[in-house]
């Protein structure tokens, strides 16, 4: 029993983290659903207490940058994180040219190239006790 409840205790405090995000929930979630199945009823992404499911599962899929596998109506989602190109350009546009910058917006330029920065970084969400 005790260490159950060490185990329980450890996911408990992991929440109380300052910048955890609801990613990170989720895979807390999911482990504990692994070692404790009877609990998926109230743990799992798709629970009844979860307003809403499909948002979380993007943010999810947002954070552990994986995006392509976002499905249409999750995307239409979270369409108002969605990055817009103009202003990254315009971003990396006004910053002075030296060796520093100049490596600095190469990898901004990369950064905004991959998959997951079509959106903005969604760390500012934070999981609410029913994530």
């Amino acid at each position: 029993l005790h260490v159950h409840l060490k185990k329980f205790n450890s996911v408990h405090l992991a929440f109380q983290i300052e910048d955890i995000c609801i990613a990170e929930v989720r895979r807390l979630f999911d482990s504990i659903i692994t070692d404790y199945p009877m609990l998926a009823k109230y743990l799992s992404s798709d629970a009844e207490i979860i307003h809403s499911p499909s948002f979380e599962i993007a943010i999810s899929k947002i954070q552990n940058e994986k995006t392509s596998l976002l499905a249409t109506d999750e995307k239409d989602l979270v369409v108002a994180l969605k990055e817009d190109a103009a202003t990254v350009e315009q971003d990396i546009k006004e910053v002075p040219e030296d060796f520093a910058i100049q490596i600095l917006k190469k990898r901004r330029t990369e950064f905004h190239q991959v998959d997951k920065q079509e959106y903005l970084n969604s760390r500012f969400i934070v999981p609410t006790s029913t994530s």
